[in-house]
């Protein structure tokens, strides 16, 4: 029974155990570190300097991020993740330090501890993920990310539990003690993670193609060229901003809100542990009973649709608030409208953390393998930080002039529904890009892919199958074929003109063989470029054409015909006056047209030698 519910393979069930553990207590410690912060900052600060936070925070990481490309692919992802630890456990304890025994009033300790603490946790969170995938292969990610998300939302769960119960009884300074503890207990959990993954052998390069050399370069693959190549990482850029633009607005309404609701740090730094138990566990839910099934059901890229859908909500959610009076008071109960903003939050939250980031996550294996690396910490370490930029930028210039709530929350929704639109690229560019870099001898993924692909709208499906035409592989060319010409797209062969020196001339030939009477003469250029390739095949073509066209001369047919006789004579009769024997062959042809489209010959063809 538990095998039906549970899709992880026995030979993969200790290195999901391993990485799920890690990240239990990596998520756990997150939040206990962000519900810690955030209470300090709010109460000593208040939430209108948090949107310039924003901005320091996109300026630090820019920086972090470019040191972190510089050093993830020269040392192993386990030690780079100990020395990541090793950092935060230092940080940690200095923190709480500070906060429990020092005496002296240090001014700019809120700015710095909002800033550092987001950029660490983030570099943190960014490598993780960058374990994994050396963990895991693409096929296996697809299996146990799931899981792995779960195991995440399961710390998380924890961590807003365990930040409810540290504040109220230890105070919320011992939120970043408790932070410490955890990081130092993670440590031999990563030795675990390595030790298993030795043992399954794993190796991530099995499912990729075998890249030109000069493509593979340090320079090349460093480069933001060689990312930029990538359609899909294009279009995660493209989401970027107005994804952050979205979450960072409902993030700072929510915070200004709960700041008018809470005066105490210790309760606000329980409330904000309550709501981050309910949407870790509602997204728990999520992620053991629904995740799997929409990646299985849906792929994964539309499965990654499902978080901007759902911050589209919170949005609309935040401007209803922000229409009513209550959202311009100076302190507001909680069980009153305020709640609409921490529906806002529960929309981000709990699908961010359970579909959206398993999603995303498998998104990247479909990348070549030699730029995964480079690639997460491009669209986390770069786009991330610049999109967290601008959206403080705004937040920044709106507080100054003192714009309305709801103008602000009403560009949010706007943001929101570009996401979604922009959103509807992922599909293709992922099932495109994970053809793409595929193994060709590996048939049966690739089967597989071809399979969703087929499942996508004509458009879309279009240029995925386009690829698959120029394949080795006969069947997956055929199927590519089969698939594009029952999509009567008169546009079709001007696209296949850019790529038909990479087909195949058995595949050439069944292209052909898909034109009917008017096809030549509507497409000369992909005519053409197929005769400078093979001349021959062109020549066959033309004569089989005559011979199924509508409506036959008797001429042509004659002339045909010939042809056939004079083939047969060659082969069967060696004799020196073949001309002569043609002139005096008889022919009789009978034509019956089936339809306009298509005739069949029915005739015999009578032989006469005379001595």
């Amino acid at each position: 029974m538990l095998k039906k519910i549970i899709s992880v393979k026995k030979e993969e069930l200790p290195r999901v155990l391993s990485v799920g553990f890690l990240f239990v207590l990596v998520t756990a410690g997150v939040e206990l570190g962000r519900i810690g912060r955030d209470s300090y900052f709010l109460t000593q600060v208040g939430a209108d300097k948090i949107p310039l936070m924003y901005v320091i925070i996109a300026g630090l990481m820019l920086l972090i991020s470019f040191l972190y490309g510089r050093f993830v692919d020269r040392f192993s992802s386990e030690k780079l993740m100990i020395f990541i630890q090793m950092t935060g456990i230092l940080g940690m304890f200095g923190l709480w330090g500070i906060l429990t025994f020092s005496t002296m009033k240090i001014e700019l300790l809120p700015y710095i501890m909002f800033v550092g603490v987001e950029v660490y946790l983030s570099v943190l969170l960014i490598h993780y993920w960058v374990v994994v995938s050396t963990t895991f292969d693409a096929w296996e990610g697809r299996r146990v990310y799931a899981y792995i998300g779960a195991s995440g939302l399961t710390g998380t769960l924890c961590g807003g539990l365990g930040a409810n119960f540290v504040s109220t009884y230890f105070g919320a300074q011992s939120l970043f003690l408790s932070w410490a503890i955890l990081l130092i207990l993670s440590i031999p959990v990563i030795a675990r993670v390595k030790k298993t993954k030795q043992e399954s052998h794993i190796s991530t390069q099995d499912t990729t193609t075998e890249t030109d050399p000069q493509e593979t370069t340090s320079e090349e693959s460093g480069s933001l060229k060689a990312i930029w190549k990538q359609p899909l990482l294009r279009t995660l850029t493209y989401m970027s901003l107005p994804m952050w633009i979205t979450i960072f607005i409902i993030e700072f309404n929510y915070y200004t809100t709960m700041d008018k609701v809470f005066i105490s740090p210790d309760e606000l730094a329980s409330f904000l542990g309550i709501v981050v138990s309910v949407s870790s566990f509602v997204g728990l839910m999520l992620q053991v009973f629904i995740t799997s099934k929409l990646l299985k059901k849906w792929g994964v890229g539309a499965t990654s649709m499902v978080y901007p859908f759902s911050i589209t909500i919170g949005a609309l959610a935040l401007l209803i608030f922000s229409l009513t009076p209550t959202a311009t008071a100076e302190t507001i109960p909680l069980y009153s409208v305020a709640l609409l903003v921490v529906i806002a939050r529960f929309c981000d939250i709990a699908i961010y953390f359970s579909v959206y980031e398993s999603a995303t996550q498998l998104l990247f294996y479909s990348v070549p393998n030699y730029i995964q690396g480079r690639s997460r910490a491009f669209i986390s370490g770069f786009i991330m930080p610049v999109s967290i930029g601008i959206a403080g930028l705004l937040l920044v210039y709106f507080t100054s002039i003192n714009e309305p709530i709801y103008n602000i929350t009403f560009m949010s929704i706007c943001m929101g529904l570009m996401l979604i639109i922009l959103g509807l690229n992922i599909t293709p560019d992922y099932l495109i890009a994970m053809l793409s870099n595929i193994d060709s001898s590996d048939s049966s993924n690739r089967q597989d892919v071809l399979k969703e692909i087929s499942k996508l709208t004509a458009s879309d499906a279009k240029y995925a199958l386009i690829q698959s035409v120029t394949s080795k592989d006969e069947e997956e060319a055929m199927f590519a074929v089969d698939k594009l010409t029952a999509m009567q797209d008169d546009e079709l062969f001007e696209d296949l003109e850019d790529i038909v020196e990479h087909i195949q001339p058995n595949i050439l030939r069944q292209i052909l063989s898909r034109f009917n009477a008017g096809h030549m003469d509507k497409h000369p250029d992909f005519i053409n470029s197929i005769r400078e390739i093979d001349p021959n095949l062109i020549s066959r073509f033309e004569q089989e054409r005559v011979l199924n066209d509508a409506v036959y001369n008797e001429e042509s047919l004659k002339n045909i015909v010939h042809l056939q006789v004079k083939k047969q004579i060659k082969q069967h009769i060696h004799a020196d006056n073949i001309e002569k024997m043609l002139k005096e062959t008889e022919v009789h042809a009978l034509i019956v047209i089936n339809d306009k489209k298509s005739a069949e010959i029915k005739g015999s063809v009578i032989i006469r030698q005379q001595s």
